[in-house]
């Protein structure tokens, strides 16, 4: 009888634990990485990425990257360079 006791313990234990972890996660704000519009997708393929190619990625890219910054990768632009971040989230203005 004490072994059922202990086994219920556990496991009431364990689905509390699971039901709180998700509770917390999902107010903790946050936020899940969604894929961006098609259009802004375009956007940056035919305006943005043609202006990295052709000034940044000699010195920032997949061969060099000039004082840690690598700016042909999302992860790359993310992590930033040796001194921070060099995208904040947010608005931009």
């Amino acid at each position: 009888m004490k072994q059922r006791n202990l086994t219920f313990s556990f496991g009431l234990l364990s689905l509390s634990l699971t039901w709180l972890s998700f509770a917390v996660g999902s107010s903790s704000g946050v936020a899940i990485a969604q894929d961006p519009p098609l259009d802004q997708v375009a956007f940056f393929e035919a305006k943005i990425r043609p202006v990295l190619a052709d000034n940044c990625y000699s010195c920032h890219g997949p061969k060099v990257q000039m004082a840690g910054l690598r700016l042909d990768s999302n992860a790359g632009v993310l992590k930033g360079a040796d001194s921070g971040k060099v995208i904040v989230s947010g608005d931009p203005e």
